[in-house]
């Protein structure tokens, strides 16, 4: 079953909102923060 309610999302919000003060960079993407490879960005 699939959710699209608000809490679903809030994982990656707190990991965001942690990791600003950790970079002086901009950062694109949540995978970046994760430290994931591809990007996901559809070859933008």
């Amino acid at each position: 079953m699939l959710s699209f309610s608000r809490e679903c999302y809030m994982p990656g919000v707190i990991l965001a909102i942690k990791e600003v003060g950790r970079n002086e960079e901009l950062v694109y993407g949540l995978d970046t923060l994760l430290g994931l490879q591809g990007g996901g960005n559809g070859g933008v």
